[in-house]
């Protein structure tokens, strides 16, 4: 309550700062009164304007200092040692690298349309940007997935993106891989969320899964959801974080802006079959999608909704695979 009292004890203050005296004055100067009351307006949205700019200053997340080119070795956050830079999109091209990306639909839904032009998917300005609208005959149109499907699969590593996600109500951006059915040693398939954002507005969930094709098995919850909060998330939909995933024979584990929040054990099974993990050992796909929840919905969480301003745009400055001499393996799934 002291805090939010000495913030509304701020903002006079502000106002004197920030508006100019002659426009408080002008009534005196000026015989036009529609002229002055926009000369106010004018100048009170500049004041809020300011007052926002310096909010996000204070109560923002720091900003994080990347590379503007890929390194060609990083540290590892899981054990410190180096990592090589083996497979990466800096996203600086005029269109999608069709060598390294394919557009085949994830996720569905009977009211949503995965759209495959520039309004909804594009690269530019060094960003792959995904964008999702509500259109005007009330249905909601979103990009096909983005997916290294039919391209390439790795296995372990430490793969990082850098990116402005949205976080507002009935959004639902993720990141994600599942494994191919032509490199699969086991039965199901496997799925591990390096993160989705839903019903929240400052945190991010990760989550690993086994499906079994054919049937209606499905095993989610690889223990407990991994989260992470972030601590400052007043300016969170216009800033850009690192979120990553790590992967080795014994563990997976996430990371947002290189510290680890999340860690599943490889050796320890979910699930009632109990047929073991040996399945997120098999190689994995990449996914994007910027996805919504609708009132369509069969995953009930908060949705789109009248105050929504569209589009809820998901942007990725670039994408880095880094793993060991001796440990790791890319895939070309070229075809298939």
């Amino acid at each position: 309550m002291k805090k939010i009292i000495a913030l509304l004890m701020l903002i006079p203050m502000l106002f004197m700062i920030f508006v100019p005296a002659n426009a408080i004055n002008s009534v005196e100067k000026n015989d036009n009164s529609s002229s002055f009351f926009e000369n106010i307006i004018n100048d009170l949205k500049e004041f809020f304007e300011k007052v926002e700019a310096l909010f996000r200053k204070i109560f923002g997340n720091r900003p994080i200092d990347v590379p503007d080119e890929a390194p060609e070795t990083i540290l590892s956050p899981s054990d410190g040692k180096g990592m090589h830079l083996v497979w990466h999109d800096e996203f600086d091209s005029e269109s999608l690298d069709n060598t390294k990306w394919n557009l085949r639909a994830k996720m569905w839904q009977s009211d949503i349309i995965n759209g495959s032009d520039e309004r909804n998917i594009k690269v530019e300005n060094g960003n792959l940007v995904m964008r999702t609208w509500k259109e005007a005959d009330g249905k909601f149109s979103t990009n096909t997935s983005v997916t290294t499907d039919g391209t390439m699969s790795f296995r372990y590593g430490y793969l990082e993106i850098y990116a402005n996600v949205p976080y507002v109500d009935g959004c639902w951006p993720s990141f994600w891989m599942q494994s191919k059915d032509i490199h699969r040693s086991v039965d199901y398939m496997t799925e591990i969320d390096m993160f989705e954002i839903y019903n929240t507005k400052d945190t991010v969930r990760s989550d690993i899964h086994k499906w079994y094709p054919g049937t209606d098995e499905h095993y989610n919850i690889g223990g407990s959801i991994q989260s992470y909060k972030f601590r400052r998330s007043i300016n969170l939909n216009n800033e850009y974080h690192l979120y990553g995933f790590g992967w080795t024979s014994e563990e997976l584990y996430f990371t947002v802006d290189g510290k680890i929040y999340g860690r599943y054990d490889l050796s320890q099974d979910f699930g009632d079959r109990g047929d073991g993990m040996n399945g997120f050992n098999d190689p994995v796909y990449i996914i994007f999608n910027n996805f919504i929840f609708t009132d369509n919905s069969s995953w009930k969480n908060p949705t789109v909704n009248d105050k929504t301003e569209w589009p809820i745009t998901y942007k990725i400055d670039w994408i880095r695979l880094y793993q060991k001499d001796g440990e790791g393996e890319i895939f070309d799934d070229t075809g298939y």
